[in-house]
């Protein structure tokens, strides 16, 4: 995420695939601390709209990645991080292929990752004595975590794999077991486990412990707080900037439009205005009192007058006043 192509395709590839019903998983990397604010903003804009169209998406920091191998080369130190990003994705698969003997498959992961948000992986390795709590130590401390308590998860995926021969070698004894349960104790009584063991015998003496954990927030995304956070506080410049012009364009107009309350399409009332002859004529006070002024129209003006006027003299009035008000256009 933060270039081109993958922050602004990889969003419409899941929303399809989604939209189609496969089980969609998001596995990204954001930039290292020194590409810049720009990007990482970019890389984290991207994973914000990616989100909303996976099940899960695991997000891998390259700067954790820094931190965690400093000894590493800038060229090697990129390497890792493809290599880290192509291990999450083979671990998932793994975990679908590999019978075991108490076995995960494709319905186990659909339930982990299902509408899931954002997920971390992680595998880790242990061997000698105290192998299994030193397998699930490394896995802690995977740059694949991103800082995230795990413990906080909703749904945990946990995968065991060890070597088992009969002879030297008996395989996983009940006793290291109850490191697992350890382990386990720090949950919440209400999150939902699906485990698993598998035979491996490329591991000879060692073991593997995978770590699949879901239900995450996106604020959860190592850096995306103060992402957040930023966005919130620009949202609020914005809006203050956006209120602020608003006013200035308002005081603007009626600085040019002051009589714009008084415009021709108001409502203007008919009022009568009484002669002095008029004004002992109690027919037409009589009909004034019956039509209110917010009632009165022009024809019922008319009719008052007729009350105390010649018809005849109302008309040549008429004329008289519509000839006064006539302008020509040439």
């Amino acid at each position: 995420m933060g270039g081109g192509t993958g922050t602004g395709a990889a969003p419409v590839i899941a929303r399809v695939s989604k939209e189609l019903g496969i089980l969609t998983v998001g596995i990204v990397t954001i930039p290292f601390r020194f590409e810049g604010a720009k990007k990482i903003d970019q890389a984290l804009d991207g994973v914000e709209e990616m989100a909303k169209h996976v099940d899960a998406l695991l997000v891998i920091n390259n700067e954790r990645l820094r931190e965690i191998y400093p000894e590493l080369s800038l060229l090697n130190g990129f390497r890792k991080a493809d290599d880290t990003l192509s291990v999450a994705a083979k671990s998932i698969a793994e975990i679908i292929t590999v019978h075991g003997i108490v076995n995960l498959d494709f319905n186990d992961v659909k339930t982990v990752l299902k509408d899931g948000g954002v997920a971390i992986m992680s595998t880790g390795y242990g061997e000698g004595e105290g192998r299994v709590k030193q397998a699930i130590e490394d896995a802690l401390n995977s740059p694949l975590l991103n800082d995230n308590d795990v413990y906080k998860a909703k749904k945990i995926l946990l995968s065991i794999n060890f070597n088992s021969d009969d002879k030297d070698n008996p395989g996983l004894t009940m006793e290291e077991m109850g490191d697992v349960t350890e382990f386990m104790n720090h949950f919440s009584a209400d999150f939902e486990l699906k485990w698993g063991l598998a035979i491996d015998p490329e591991l000879d003496k060692k073991v593997k412990v995978t770590i699949l954990a879901t239900g995450f927030g996106i604020e959860d995304v190592d850096g995306m707080g103060s992402h957040i956070k930023k966005q919130t506080q620009e949202d609020a410049v914005r809006l203050a900037e956006e209120e602020e012009k608003a006013a200035e364009r308002r005081d603007r107009r009626e600085r040019f439009y002051k009589d714009n309350n008084n415009s021709q399409y108001k409502h203007r009332p008919h009022i009568y205005r009484f002669t002095a002859d008029e004004l002992d004529n109690e027919d037409v006070i009589l009909a004034i009192e019956n039509t209110p002024t917010y009632k009165r129209t022009k024809q019922m003006i008319k009719d008052i007058k007729r009350i105390s006027t010649p018809e005849q003299e109302i008309e040549e009035n008429e004329n008289k006043n519509t000839e006064k008000g006539v302008i020509s256009f040439v």
